[in-house]
């Protein structure tokens, strides 16, 4: 019996997904496993996966690419030198519209997708302080209904 095979034995239950990830790549050239032991081992490695790729760090990490595109392509120095005085709301939101509409294409495709992607950012937030259920299955059927 391998030390592989031992340990298994031994401990019948891994203890994390880590382990059972190190253990599976181990293995996975002698095939010394049993079935139950192969099928836990691709279970803890798609929970390690899951883990890793969390939506929520994803819309975060997507948000600051997005952001770094959206700086790369744009001055902000020359967008506060154009802008008139902030306190003319009127005259702010037509400088908005009308920087909006005659920029280049991809921001605007950058501006629109940061903003959706800021939603779903504020939504988790929402949801972990309110307490609701966090799973991403449905989450876009019931984003909705409860807006």
């Amino acid at each position: 019996m391998s030390d592989i095979d031992k340990r298994l034995v031994a401990n019948d239950k891994m203890n994390s997904p880590q382990d059972n990830v190190a253990v599976m790549a181990e293995v996975s050239a002698s095939g010394s496993l049993s079935l139950k032991q192969r099928v836990m081992a691709r279970v803890y490695f798609i929970h390690a996966i899951k883990r890793v790729f969390n939506p929520a760090y994803l819309r975060v990490v997507s948000l600051g690419i997005i952001h770094g595109v959206l700086f790369s392509v744009i001055s902000a120095n020359n967008i506060i030198v154009n802008m008139p005085n902030a306190l003319k709301v009127r005259e702010v939101f037509r400088f908005i519209i009308s920087a909006f509409a005659h920029t280049e294409f991809l921001v605007q495709v950058i501006i629109p997708a940061g903003l959706i992607v800021t939603f779903f950012i504020i939504r988790d937030i929402l949801a972990k302080i309110y307490g609701r259920d966090a799973d991403y299955k449905h989450a876009s059927q019931r984003a909705f209904a409860k807006i």
